[in-house]
């Protein structure tokens, strides 16, 4: 039994650092965002060459551009918030394995950090002013008319588009930034709880009968206040919440 509680302790701390390790990625992903603003003109080229080519009208230039920055706003909100899932799956996780050793209900802690990573912002441009492209592209070669409308959308639209990912990248960041502070408090509310009492039980070879009525007494105080949730009974041992000689 002691070697369950010092994994519990384990993967506790490995999943201490996990948010660590995620806020790193996700700053990263909000870094590269400022950087985006030269794919999304090469995809809307792209887009209006093909769509010329065959003589279609729709999308206009303006339609194009924000429909490639979207799409690419959108892949990097899309990392951001696969990482904060991935996070909040290891925290469950971690804080599900302490609580079942302690005999502690994890409801409430799962349900915390379910709802910790809210709805990503999204990014804003303004095209409003801007004039459609000529289809000169269309009777270019394929490579010479991809780079003579993507040097005309840089013209056109470049500064919006770089100011709106500049602007992004740091709204994204300070999403990012607030979401995984919310897990981290949401987190250690139960799992400093966790630890303290699985230190408790691992610190010597036994634990008394008095630890353990102490163990109790601190886990029901704990309850009564709101701080974690009431403990329940264990199934193996009614009446005690941990029994160190299984």
């Amino acid at each position: 039994r002691v070697e369950r509680w010092k994994e519990c302790e384990r993967e506790l701390r490995v999943a201490e650092g996990s948010i660590t390790e995620t806020e790193r990625r996700c700053r990263s992903v909000a870094d590269q965002v400022r950087g985006l603003a030269g794919e999304a003109l090469e995809q809307a080229s792209a887009v209006l060459i093909d769509q010329w080519r065959v003589n279609d009208p729709a999308p206009a230039g303006v339609t194009a551009i924000r429909d490639a920055v979207n799409s690419q706003a959108a892949a990097a909100a899309g990392r951001l918030h696969q990482e904060m899932e991935g996070l909040a799956t290891k925290l469950r996780e971690a804080l599900a394995l302490a609580s079942a050793e302690l005999h502690v209900d994890n409801l409430s802690s799962a349900e915390d950090l379910r709802s910790a990573p809210r709805e990503i912002p999204r990014i804003d441009l303004n095209l409003d002013a801007l004039a459609a492209p000529r289809r000169v592209g269309r009777f270019l070669p394929s490579r010479l008319a991809r780079t003579w409308t993507a040097s005309k959308l840089r013209r056109m639209a470049g500064p919006a588009v770089d100011d709106a990912f500049v602007t992004y990248s740091r709204v994204l960041g300070a999403w990012a930034r607030r979401a995984i502070a919310d897990m981290r408090n949401h987190y250690h509310r139960y799992a400093d709880v966790y630890r303290a009492q699985l230190g408790r039980l691992t610190t010597g070879p036994t634990v008394t009968k008095e630890e353990r009525e102490t163990i109790g007494r601190d886990l029901q105080a704990l309850a009564a206040a709101g701080a974690i949730p009431k403990p329940r009974r264990s199934p193996e041992k009614p009446g005690h919440g941990v029994n160190p000689n299984e």
